[in-house]
C-alpha cells in the first residue's frame, strides 16, 4: 500500500521498489556470468545517454512511469536486435551446416582416389586394375568440380577453389591422348578401351600425367589440402555488432548450432 512521508511528498511503493530492484540484479547477474557477450552496462549506457534522467532512483523527482516507459523502450529495441541477430546467426548455421556436410565428404572421397592412384603401378600388366583407379579417380573428381562450381555463390573462397579444380581443362589434350576426356568444366571422363591401348604401348605416358609426383593425381592430393586448411573461412561467419550479442545467452545459441 502506498504511504505519504510526513513533509506531504509522495513514495513509490515498496513493492515495485523491490521488484524493479530484484529484475534489474538478475538481469546484471546474468549478463556478468556470460562473459561471451556483453554485459548488461550497455543497457544502462542506452539509458543514461537519453534525454531522460529518471531513470536511476537517484532523484526526488523520480516518475515511475516516465522510467517504466524508458525502459521499456530500450529493452525492446535491444529485443528486436537481438531477434534479427538470431534470424541471422540460424540463417548462417543452416547454410554452413548444408556446405560442409557435403564439402567434407567430397574433398575425403576424392583424397582418397587420388592418393591411391598416386600409388598406382603403370608397368603392371593387370591394366583392368589400373582402368578401375583412373575410373574411380575420374568419378571422385567430377563430383568435387560439380560440387564447387554449384556453390560458387557461397563465397569468393569455394569460387576460388571451384577455378583450381577446373584447370584440368587446360590439359584437355594431354589427357585425352590416353583415354581421359575433359569438358569445358573440367569433369573427367574415362575411354576404357583407348586407355587401356594407352597402358599397353606407353605405361610411362599414363602414369606422366596420372601419376608419381606431378601427376594429376598428386596435384589433385595438394589442391584438396589447400581446401581443407582453409575450410574454416568457406562460408563467412555474418557481421554482428558486439551490441547486437547483448542479452543473447549460451541457451539461445546451443538452439540454433545444435
Amino acid at each position: 500500500m502506498q504511504q505519504k512521508p510526513k513533509d506531504g511528498g509522495d513514495v513509490m511503493n515498496v513493492n515495485s521498489v523491490t521488484s524493479l530492484s530484484q529484475s534489474s540484479y538478475l538481469t546484471y547477474k546474468t549478463g556478468q556470468s556470460n562473459s561471451a557477450f556483453a554485459s548488461i552496462a550497455n543497457i544502462q549506457t542506452d539509458v543514461t545517454n537519453t534525454k531522460s534522467s529518471n531513470f536511476f532512483l537517484n532523484s526526488s523527482q523520480y516518475s515511475y512511469t516516465s522510467s517504466d516507459d524508458l525502459l521499456k523502450n530500450v529493452l525492446s529495441s535491444r529485443f528486436a536486435e537481438q531477434k534479427k541477430t538470431l534470424a541471422t546467426l540460424k540463417e548462417y548455421s543452416q547454410k554452413s551446416e548444408k556446405f560442409y556436410s557435403n564439402f567434407f565428404p567430397e574433398m575425403n572421397d576424392l583424397k582418397t582416389s587420388a592418393s591411391t592412384l598416386a600409388d598406382t603401378d603403370f608397368s603392371s600388366k593387370n591394366t583392368s586394375s589400373i582402368v578401375k583407379n583412373v575410373k574411380q579417380f575420374a568419378s571422385d573428381y567430377s563430383s568435387a568440380v560439380d560440387f564447387l562450381s554449384s556453390n560458387k555463390s557461397v563465397s569468393t573462397g569455394v569460387s576460388n577453389l571451384a577455378t583450381s579444380f577446373s584447370s584440368t581443362k587446360y590439359n584437355s589434350r594431354a589427357y585425352d591422348s590416353i583415354g581421359i576426356k575433359v569438358d569445358t568444366s573440367g569433369r573427367l571422363t574415362v575411354d576404357e578401351s583407348k586407355l587401356t591401348s594407352a597402358l599397353t604401348s606407353d605405361a610411362d605416358r599414363v602414369k606422366e600425367l596420372l601419376g608419381g609426383s606431378s601427376g594429376l593425381a598428386s596435384k589433385t592430393i595438394s589442391r584438396v589440402n589447400v581446401a581443407e586448411t582453409n575450410s574454416s573461412n568457406l562460408v563467412p561467419f555474418p557481421n554482428i555488432s558486439n551490441r547486437a550479442y547483448n542479452g543473447i545467452t549460451q541457451g539461445m545459441l546451443l538452439d540454433i548450432f545444435a
